[in-house]
C-alpha cells in the first residue's frame, strides 16, 4: 500500500497534463507552483553549485528523483524504528521472565542489553562503500555517488546491481537490448558532486533521526578487459546517439524504432557493453 500511495503522489507531481521544463529555462518555479510543490523543494533542486548536474535532466526528472529519495528515507526510518521496537519488546519479555531470578542472574543478563539508545540529531553521514586502499594494479576504478536509500541488497548480502539501474529516457538507454543501463564516472570528483547533490535534496527531518546520508561506490574493472570492449563516442555520433536515446528510440537497426539510428549511421553502437562519453546537458 505505501508504494501505491507513493506512485499516486509522484503521478500527481509529474502530471503529464502539465508541460515539462528543460535547462534552457532559468526559472522553474512557475512549474513547481502549478504542480502544488513547495518552495523548499524548489530551492534545494535549484542550488546554484549543482547547476551542471541539474542541467543534465528536466525539472520533472529532478522532482520525481527527489521525491523518491525522500520516500526512501521514510522507509528506512520506519524499518529502523521497527527493529528497535522488536528489540525493546524482546528485552521486556526477557525481563518479565527473569523477575523471580537471583540478583546475580540479573547482573549477568544486563551484559546482553540491546542497544536502545534514543535516536539523536546527527550531522549528515557519508557511508563509504569504497575501501581506503589504492586501486589494485591492473584495474581501473569507476565511481558513483548516490543517496543511501537507493542501495539495496540481495538475500545473500550482495549488492543489488539492478537497483542502480537508470530508467529511460537517459543518455545511452537505446544501446542495449538486454539488462540494465548503469552509469559510473571515471572521475572521483564527479561522483562526489552527485553524492553532495543527493545529500542536499534529502529532507531536513531525516537528519534528526540519523538516517540522512549518501553512499560512495566504486567499481573495479579489469583494465585489459575494459580496454578491449569499451567504445568511445564523441562529436556528431555522440549528439545523434544522445538525441535518439532521449527520444526513446532504439539503436538496433532491426528494431521497430531503430530506423533513424540506421539512417544516421549510429546503429553500430547498439551492442556496446561499455560506452564511454561525456554526460549530456540540455
Amino acid at each position: 500500500m505505501p508504494d501505491d500511495w507513493m506512485d499516486i503522489a509522484i503521478g500527481v507531481a509529474v502530471d503529464d497534463g502539465v508541460g515539462d521544463l528543460g535547462p534552457e529555462t532559468e526559472n522553474w518555479w512557475p512549474l513547481f507552483r502549478q504542480l502544488g510543490l513547495s518552495r523548499e523543494l524548489y530551492n534545494v533542486i535549484m542550488l546554484p553549485e549543482y547547476r551542471q548536474i541539474r542541467e543534465t535532466e528536466t525539472a520533472k526528472y529532478w522532482i520525481k528523483d527527489t521525491m523518491e529519495i525522500r520516500y526512501g528515507e521514510l522507509m528506512m526510518i520506519r524499518e529502523c524504528s521497527g527493529k528497535r521496537g522488536a528489540k525493546a519488546r524482546a528485552f521486556h519479555s526477557k525481563s518479565q521472565l527473569g523477575q523471580g531470578s537471583k540478583a546475580s542472574q540479573g547482573k549477568q543478563a544486563s551484559k546482553h542489553l540491546p542497544d536502545l539508545a534514543p535516536l539523536r540529531p546527527s550531522m549528515p553521514s557519508i557511508a563509504r562503500v569504497e575501501p581506503d586502499e589504492p586501486v589494485p594494479e591492473g584495474y581501473v576504478a569507476l565511481w558513483k555517488g548516490l543517496a543511501r536509500c537507493r542501495i539495496k541488497f540481495l538475500l545473500d548480502g550482495q549488492l543489488n546491481i539492478q537497483a542502480l539501474e537508470s530508467l529511460p529516457p537517459c543518455d545511452f538507454h537505446g544501446t542495449s537490448s538486454e539488462g540494465p543501463v548503469l552509469y559510473f564516472a571515471e572521475d572521483r570528483a564527479v561522483r562526489q558532486q552527485y553524492a553532495n547533490f543527493a545529500l542536499q535534496r534529502q529532507s531536513q527531518s531525516s537528519s534528526q533521526v540519523g538516517e540522512k546520508g549518501v553512499v560512495l561506490l566504486w567499481l573495479l574493472v579489469n583494465k585489459a578487459w575494459a580496454e578491449d570492449i569499451r567504445q568511445y563516442i564523441e562529436g556528431d555520433d555522440w549528439k545523434k546517439v544522445i538525441f535518439l536515446c532521449r527520444k526513446g528510440r532504439d539503436l538496433r537497426a532491426n528494431h521497430r524504432t531503430g530506423f533513424w539510428s540506421r539512417e544516421l549511421g549510429v546503429d553500430g553502437y547498439a551492442d556496446a557493453t561499455v560506452l564511454v562519453g561525456h554526460i549530456s546537458q540540455g
